[in-house]
């Protein structure tokens, strides 16, 4: 017979095998980022050991071994792993991402709520069969095992399901949310068990779950702009705000003013708070009751089984925390009162694709009515809080919780409302604590137009790419290249970059003698193998660490030169040594006309000292292009990447806007008679002009002594519906008189 305890290290060793072969990544892939990559990455990156996992999940359900994982498709906050055991029992194993809330505590609370609402409350969330809420165990992460959910997705069925139907599940919805509101909790924040708050003592023996401290509704709704506060205090920047659009003559967020907004909301809010306190009591409520978190029996699709994604699911006052489902929402006019919903009275003379939209639509305001008549009868303190939630003090209250990233000149304007209305929604017995001054009420409508012209452009940018509200820059992988080939406001000259080469065709002669063809030229007084250079280009450090030393590297093995951008990661000096260190190569260091002339010459006296054969004055910047791209989510360098050729550090530069960055140094006041002339005093490099798209500009070129000129457009990122490179080419090749001219993008 073979010692238990042998057989024991052996199926921990077959699962441990197994698990080792079987590739699992730690890293997140579901889709790719446009800008600040690498920082998104690591919030969803998570190292753990697979084997003891494995090993946890297979103790925890009683069984012999794991025998296959299977990585399922990643959400934002957390990594999910479907495992199967030797007895066909299948476990969910769920770690969370860092960007999912605080160590430990996010964990703790998650399994504690599951907990309280399937076996207190009798809401069907999965059991847990192991948890840990720190990472410093074998598997060296938090971890959560719980059953796999019985049923399917209720997405997979709703669309087929008829109108009764659903509203089974709808009212199966409202029982749970009748039974996430019942329970009577002391105070606001969240549940753990008593054990994961060391150091607070139970209120009483029999309780095994406790609570975070937020005894009153005033000091809880007092935090929430505290915190505000705080992070106003803490930090210099502010996070990019989704729902707006950055750009020039757009809506600026000043800490001063999101200071002053949350100092008058705090003067106004003792006199906001409900007076019904069962609309402002402490209850839990899942936010995000979708057709992917529910699910159904697959042989009766109106019977729920499950409800999943209970992360970050917490104590606050039910007028804050009720809303519809978002199974139920849809898009169309929400109607008034509770009668039935008719179909438009002009039903008749629709075409048969018309009337079928108005079906769905009326099918859809009854069910979204119907969820509200069946709260009025089983919960009506509910449908009470939702009522209040149109109010305007509950629509200040719920925005300044958010203002120092989002908000402002909205809630600003709410409060003057307020100030207007004091009576109606307090009482004329209270004084008003509030008082605006006709200059503070015109800059605050001058303030929120702006907003909402930032808002209207920005949905008509998520139109046009194909995005949501909200959206941070992520793509499918497919998608990720357009990004970067995208340029400044309608992208004319982007296309045409391209499609106007579809104009031209080889002029083939023919009987010339091949045999020693030799596509080698002489540029910057160095021979190049092939009539090829590349362009400057800054930032490139995000696509790779090395960024610029590596395309150094590059050009060098193929014998090709190289232009270094003012807003290269790496210094002139270290793109010049990874070169050299390859072989023989020639840079060019490409130079804006800038404010400050004293860094503009200690750019080219370092870039001359390091070798640089020639200056790339970029003649067509004198704003920076409309780029929707970096606008929209108020685009920056990631993190640790600084501009050393013009000085800034990685903290300077994420301190400021993108825009505002460029302005500050750029000059807008150049001119021929200006640069050149400066130029030739502080440097004895070539000096060539960038950006040239027409005959008149290269006959200045050549009168004011230039050594060259690239033809470029800036690859359509400054002025949009300019004429393609190469359809300029021939009018700057014969304005030049000379049989070689450097062609740019």
């Amino acid at each position: 017979m073979v010692p238990m305890s042998r057989l024991v290290h052996a199926q921990r060793r077959i699962a441990s095998d197994f698990c080792q072969t079987t590739t699992i990544s730690f890293a997140y892939h579901e889709p790719k980022w446009l800008w600040n990559e690498g920082e998104q990455l690591s919030r969803r990156y998570v190292k753990f050991n697979l084997g003891e996992l494995a090993r946890v999940a297979t103790e925890a359900t009683g069984s012999r071994f794991c025998v296959q994982v299977q990585k399922l498709p990643e959400g934002n906050f957390s990594k999910v792993f479907l495992m199967t055991m030797d007895n066909g029992r299948e476990v969910i194993a769920k770690l969370p991402n860092p960007n999912a809330g605080r160590q430990h505590f996010t964990t703790a609370s998650e399994v504690a709520t599951m907990d309280y609402v399937r076996n207190i409350l009798n809401v069907p969330a999965p059991k847990v069969y192991a948890f840990s809420s720190s990472a410093d165990n074998p598997v060296g992460a938090e971890y959560i095992i719980m059953e796999r959910s019985q049923g399917v997705e209720l997405s997979k069925h709703w669309d087929e399901i008829r109108g009764p139907a659903k509203f089974e599940i709808v009212k199966q919805l409202v029982q749970f949310e009748k039974s996430l509101s019942s329970s009577h909790f002391p105070m606001y924040g969240s549940l753990y068990y008593a054990k994961d708050l060391p150091g607070v003592s139970p209120d009483s023996g029999t309780t095994r779950i406790k609570l975070t401290t937020g005894a009153s509704l005033e000091d809880y709704m007092l935090s929430r702009a505290q915190r505000e506060l705080a992070c106003l205090q803490m930090f210099s920047t502010f996070p990019g705000q989704q729902g707006l659009f950055y750009g020039p003559r757009q809506y600026q967020p000043r800490a001063d003013h999101k200071r002053k907004t949350l100092q008058d909301y705090m003067k106004a809010l003792p006199f906001l708070l409900p007076k019904d306190e069962e609309v402002s009591k402490p209850v839990l409520w899942h936010p995000d009751l979708h057709a992917d978190n529910i699910f159904v029996n697959p042989n009766n699709p109106t019977e729920i089984v499950s409800v999943i994604d209970w992360q970050a699911v917490n104590l606050s006052p039910l007028f804050l925390q009720a809303r519809h489902p978002r199974l139920i929402e849809f898009d169309g006019p929400i109607p008034e009162g509770l009668q039935s919903i008719e179909l438009p009275d002009n039903f008749e003379q629709l075409s048969p694709e018309e009337q079928l939209e108005a079906k769905k639509l009326r099918a859809a305001q009854s069910l979204y009515k119907l969820y509200e008549i069946q709260l009025i009868r089983q919960c009506p303190e509910i449908y009470r809080a939702l009522q209040f939630r149109d109010s305007l003090p509950v629509q200040i209250m719920g925005l300044s919780g958010s203002i120092f990233s989002d908000g402002e000149p909205v809630v600003e304007g709410m409060l003057m409302r307020l100030e207007e209305q004091w009576s109606t929604h307090v009482g004329s017995s209270v004084p008003c604590p509030l008082s605006f001054s006709e200059l503070e009420r015109d800059r605050q409508r001058e303030d929120e137009a702006l907003w909402n012209r930032s808002v209207v452009l920005m949905d008509e940018f998520l139109t046009r790419v194909g995005a949501y509200r909200g959206w941070d820059g992520w793509v499918y992988h497919d998608n990720y290249d357009q990004f970067y080939n995208s340029g400044s406001t309608n992208q004319v000259t982007v296309a045409e970059n391209t499609t106007a080469y579809t104009k031209y065709r080889l002029r083939p002669r023919v009987l010339v003698d091949v045999s020693q063809a030799d596509p080698s030229t002489t540029v910057l007084g160095q021979k190049i193998s092939f009539p090829l250079c590349v362009s400057p280009a800054g930032l490139q450090a995000m696509a790779h660490p090395d960024g610029e030393l590596a395309t150094s590297r590059a050009c060098a093995k193929h014998q090709i030169h190289m232009g270094v951008s003012s807003f290269a990661n790496h210094t002139v000096e270290e793109i010049r040594a990874a070169g050299l260190g390859v072989g023989p190569i020639q840079h060019a260091m490409q130079i804006y006309t800038m404010q400050d002339r004293a860094k503009q010459e200690r750019i080219i006296k370092r870039a001359e000292a390091a070798g640089c054969k020639a200056l790339f004055l970029t003649a067509d910047s004198p704003i920076l292009g409309v780029r929707y791209s970096e606008h929209r989510n108020d685009f920056r360098s990631p993190a640790g990447l600084g501009f050393p050729m013009l000085e800034k550090t990685s903290e300077m530069i994420r301190s400021e806007r993108h825009e505002d960055g460029f302005t500050a140094f750029n000059s807008s006041s150049h001119s021929w008679a200006q640069e050149i002339p400066w130029l030739r005093s502080v440097t004895n490099m070539q000096i060539w002009i960038k950006g040239v798209l027409t005959a008149e500009d290269v006959q200045l070129a050549v009168e004011y002594g230039c050594d060259g000129v690239v033809v470029s457009n800036h690859g359509g990122r400054q002025l949009d519906e300019t004429p393609a490179t190469i359809d300029a080419l021939p009018e700057c090749v014969k304005a030049a008189k000379v049989d070689r001219v450097s062609h740019g993008c």
